[in-house]
Formats: C-alpha cells, structure tokens, sequence
C-alpha cells in the first residue's frame, strides 16, 4: 500500500531493529492513534512489508533467532534502516 511506504519509512527511522510483525504493530498502533483518517484496511500484511523492504537498498536484513515471548526454532528476518 503507497500510504504505508512513508509510514513505514517513519517507524523506522530510529535505526532500531524490527521484525515485520513489529512494524506491523506499529503501523497499527500510527493508524488507531492518528488524527487523521486512516482505515485498518491500510496495514499491510507481514509478507508484503518483508517484500517491500528487500527490494529498498536502504534497509538491511539479517537472520536472527528472537527470545523470549516470539522465540521459536527457526530464525527471524530482522530489519534496520541504514
């Protein structure tokens, strides 16, 4: 979604590392605490946020195994702003 890319760029701007499931929570999180209009609708699923962000030569990837609440046996792709 073309409203999502700024939204996206936004959020990850503090150079933090996210999983796809994190900037979609946080994309939801931007859409219900705005002031403008903005439909649910408009969160993309975790698939198209990966797929968007690997083709974005400004954002790194890499493999990692998360702990904690989201642990599991196969590793995570984690992304950052460069």
């Amino acid at each position: 979604n073309s409203h999502t890319k700024p939204i996206i760029d936004e959020i990850m701007s503090d150079g933090e590392e996210r999983t796809a499931q994190n900037i979609k929570d946080a994309i939801a999180d931007y859409v219900q605490s705005s002031d403008r209009r903005l439909s649910s609708r408009m969160i993309p699923t975790t698939r198209h946020i990966a797929q968007w962000l690997s083709t974005k030569p400004n954002y790194s990837k890499r493999k990692k195994r998360l702990v904690g609440r989201d642990s599991s046996t196969k590793l995570n792709n984690i992304y950052r702003k460069l």
